[in-house]
């Protein structure tokens, strides 16, 4: 179909033909959305109406989408307008190689420069399992500034067009069963021996295409001439090139390296691009200090094979006959096609923002990608079609978190603004429930399900797997965390095909994938230590371990592991709380992941003054949690997540200190005269994770203050030490505040136990008020009570807030906000009156900074005695990687991997 120049495809008008060949005719378009033009190729009608084939050529786009080199043009896109088909790609200026071939010969000079280039394309595109099949001077483009674009990498698998003409010219691209064993693809004059006789190719294709290309570059002439595209396949088959055509200042390098590539041989031939650019660069290097010069005088004299005598009618005649007889072969279906070729790519992204949420998820059937992003300080989604380079924002999406699809893919649910949404992906969000969470209570992704419900994580700190339909309510609960067995949050759920068992993670402060009944209420643990599970349709168990990516063969219907665990991917990104990693499987098989940033693991302490100025507190790095001063600000304590150990840190000589054995203890806190410290601990010798007291120099056993199966920590004492108040979670009630007088056989009392969430308490220096944080807003904020009386309540922050604790004049409150804990948080401090009852004035801003803010793992800031600096944990900002790593066809990598034998 021809295009008249204003004609309309979707957003692109074009302007005027480029050109016309096999694949179809390609136009100069302009892109009326991003003001840039670009080159649209319109496939032919035939192509267009047949179904089976677009689906193939739609597949291998994707793939080829995902190219990023600076030497191949980028396709843009696929669109479908009006009947028509066309692919959008980059529009690259200036002749082709061929043009610049057909003047003669290129000069060394010149010539080794351009194809160094091709080299690194190709080089780049092997690396991912891209085989470009038609590399030739026609599709190398050569621009004014001496730059090399190479053009349609794939397409001639992907397109899959006519037999050819006898016009070695013209014939180029042959094929005959796209894709198939027993296929001939490629264009005569460039074709390898293999693709010439029709068997599977791999990446030596084109490396032999590249010797062609390379020859006819320093020769003018083609490496394998013939009248007609079988006299041009007899050459191939059959005869050397004419070496002795070769320049002869042709470097010894070169021609070692391009006569490597035209090994008839597979053995023989060079087996990576990258040995023959390395030879080109060094002869280019050595010519930087001069001419180029041969290191022989001798050219290279082929030797004459016995076949040579046979006439080029009669290869050629066998030759058809021997395509022929594979073509039938192929329509009779008596040669299975190999399985689909499983490959890897990485895709740019450059507005990635990698958060301590979930980042990323793939629409099911493996043609979309969502992430969350951010550009000029705005946080939101982004579609990125697996056939296009473009990344979308979508409307309607900022500040979304953890993004999921609906199944059929045209819809999206996420978190926002304390509520759970969903929004088609043209816009227009609906809000599902509110769903008022913590600012460190991570959601994790929800997992929508074709029966129109969508399974929710245990928000909310209370450890309950919940349901909601898509279309609104209020969420139903599934599955409760079992507390006496140490899981408080339950996360990533996903329905097992008997429609039954939930496959979920239980968390912290161990890790461990677990699947329960809901019918029966069983519960089984599948994998000890790992988490982010998914099972796959090739039945296979897909977890998380450390940052391994593994798999093990499972049987879904008896809840048992059949095979060996085997590490598919060895560092997938993961992050800080109940265990969630960035990867996503659609139901065809492709697997997105981030690799893992690890910049934030290293922290270090700093003393921070109210203007914000930093200097160094003590040369130790750990990944600490917590950061609380002595009564008398000589020492710190803190606990470490790697060992979950409790430490003592004598400032003053820089000495950290092991106060609790290894193993389970964390959220400490002094006592006022600085002896001892209460810190939370997990023992064998009872359930749940009770308190406990212990000299603060460890010279004695820890006592225990209380016995409980639910999830206690210190948070703060009356200032005569005689009142221990903790926080504690329960199932039904989230957090509680509780006390416990510090006297033998004193038993705890609940002091605020409400629906809401309240937590963090802290007690002023006079022990008159109690400081805590609470959601009953519909987000955690910052109020103050009467102690211990509380009749008496004030609503301090105005915008969210976090960790308060009070100066020891008690004239001052602080506490913290983070909009991303990822990034910075923010220090305010709030003036307030205690004489006749309380009152706060205005909070204002005092610093932020990369300091680490995640209150459910303790209070991470202090204050000095003197008030006029503050102790903080300091992380390197996560610097976002901006590629997806993207595998197609990776079931078949799996399968082959961890067999299961399931079909």
């Amino acid at each position: 179909m021809t295009l008249s120049p204003g004609t309309k495809l979707g957003p692109y008008e074009i302007l005027a033909p480029i050109g016309a060949g096999g694949m179809g005719e390609v136009y100069r378009a302009r892109d009326t959305r991003l003001g840039r033009e670009v080159a649209v190729k319109v496939l032919p009608q035939a192509f267009a109406r047949n179904a089976d084939r677009m689906a193939r050529f739609e597949r291998e786009a994707r793939l080829l989408a995902a190219l990023n080199h600076p030497n191949i043009a980028t396709i843009h896109g696929l669109e479908e307008s009006s009947g028509v088909v066309a692919l959008v790609m980059e529009l690259v200026e200036g002749p082709t190689l061929a043009d610049r071939i057909a003047g003669g010969p290129i000069p060394l000079d010149e010539a080794l420069p351009i194809v160094s280039q091709v080299a690194a394309a190709l080089e780049s595109a092997h690396e991912k399992g891209i085989i470009h099949r038609d590399l030739k001077p026609a599709n190398i483009k050569v621009k004014p500034d001496g730059g090399v674009k190479v053009l349609d990498f794939g397409l001639a698998k992907a397109l899959a067009e006519s037999p050819p003409g006898l016009d070695p010219d013209k014939s180029p691209t042959i094929s005959m069963a796209a894709s198939m064993a027993g296929v001939v693809l490629g264009t005569a004059a460039y074709m390898s021996p293999e693709q010439a006789r029709g068997k599977l190719l791999d990446k030596r294709t084109d490396i032999w295409a590249f010797g062609c290309v390379l020859f006819e570059c320093l020769t003018g002439r083609r490496a394998f001439p013939g009248e007609t595209a079988t006299d041009t396949i007899a050459a191939v088959l059959e005869r050397e090139p004419d070496w002795s055509a070769l320049p002869d200042k042709t470097p010894t390098g070169v021609r070692r390296a391009l006569r490597r590539c035209l090994q008839k041989d597979l053995q023989r031939r060079l087996r990576d691009i990258a040995d023959a650019r390395m030879e080109i660069e060094d002869a280019l290097a050595a010519a930087s200090s001069g001419p180029l010069e041969a290191r022989t005088s001798s050219a290279i004299k082929p030797q004459r094979a016995w076949w040579r005598s046979a006439t080029p009618w009669m290869i050629a005649t066998g030759l058809m006959i021997v395509l022929a007889v594979l073509l039938l072969w192929t329509d009779l279906g008596k040669s299975a096609p190999p399985p689909p070729e499983v490959r890897w790519v990485q895709v740019s992204t450059p507005f990635l923002s990698l958060a301590k949420e979930s980042t990323i998820d793939i629409s099911r059937d493996g043609s979309r990608l969502v992430y969350v992003g951010e550009q000029d300080g705005k946080r939101q989604l982004y579609l990125r079609p697996l056939y296009s380079q473009e990344d979308k924002p979508i409307p309607g999406t900022e500040n979304a978190l953890c993004p999921f699809f609906s199944p059929d893919g045209q819809w999206l649910g996420f978190w926002a603004d304390q509520k759970l949404w969903k929004q088609p992906l043209s816009g227009g969000r609906t809000p599902l429930y509110d769903a008022p969470l913590s600012l460190w209570a991570l959601p994790l992704k929800a997992n929508w399900q074709a029966d129109g419900w969508i399974l929710l994580p245990g928000i909310e700190a209370r450890g309950v797997l919940q349901r909601v339909r898509d279309d609104g309510g209020t969420p139903e609960p599934l599955v409760r965390a079992d507390m006496k067995r140490d899981e408080w949050y339950l996360y990533q759920p996903e329905m097992l095909p008997d429609g039954d068992h939930i496959l979920f993670t239980a968390s912290l402060p161990g890790l461990r994938v677990v699947a329960q009944s809901l019918k029966t209420g069983q519960r089984q643990i599948l994998v000890e230590d790992a988490y982010a599970a998914h099972y796959t349709p090739t039945g296979h168990l897909v977890y998380v371990q450390g940052e391994k990516l593994m798999a093990v063969p499972f049987d879904p219907k008896r809840l048992v592991k059949t095979g060996t665990p085997t590490v598919l991917v060895e560092e997938v990104n993961t992050w800080a709380g109940p265990g969630g990693a960035d990867y996503a499987i659609s139901d065809n098989g492709t697997l997105a992941y981030l690799s893992p940033v690890r910049a934030s693991v290293r922290r270090t302490f700093v003393w921070v003054d109210r203007q914000g100025r930093e200097e160094p507190l003590a040369n130790v790095s750990g990944f600490f949690q917590e950061a609380q001063l002595s009564p008398d600000g000589k020492k710190l304590t803190t606990w470490i997540r790697d060992d979950l150990r409790v430490y003592v840190l004598d400032i003053g000589r820089g000495a950290l200190t092991p106060l609790t054995p290894e193993g389970r203890s964390a959220w400490n806190i002094w006592s006022p005269d600085g002896r001892r410290l209460v810190f939370n601990s997990i023992r064998t010798d009872s359930p749940g994770t009770s308190l406990f007291s212990q000299v603060e120099d460890g010279s004695s056993p820890a006592e225990r203050l209380t016995t409980t199966d639910l999830m206690q920590q210190p948070r703060s004492f009356s200032p005569d030490g005689s009142i221990l108040v903790f926080q504690e979670l329960h199932p039904d009630t989230g957090y509680d505040i509780w006390t416990l007088p510090m006297k033998a056989g004193a038993k705890p009392t609940p002091l605020l136990k409400t629906r809401f969430n309240e937590f963090q308490p802290a007690l002023s220096h006079d022990g008159r008020w109690m400081a805590y944080v609470s959601n009953e807003s519909g987000r955690d904020e910052i109020w103050v009570r009467s102690f211990p009386a509380m009749d008496q309540r004030v609503k301090v922050s105005n915008n969210g807030g976090e960790e308060p604790i009070w100066s020891r004049d008690g004239r001052e409150l602080f506490y913290r906000t983070s909009n991303n804990p990822s990034v910075s948080s923010r220090v305010l401090a709030v003036n307030v009156s205690t004489a006749s009852g309380f009152r706060a004035d205005t909070p204002r801003t005092l610093f932020d900074g990369p300091y680490v803010s995640q209150p459910l793992f303790g209070q991470a800031y202090d204050i000095s005695p003197d008030g006029k600096r503050f102790v903080m944990i300091k992380f390197e900002p996560q610097k976002s990687p901006k590629e997806i790593n993207i595998v197609f066809n990776w079931f078949e990598e799996l399968k082959r991997r961890v067999p299961s034998g399931k079909k």
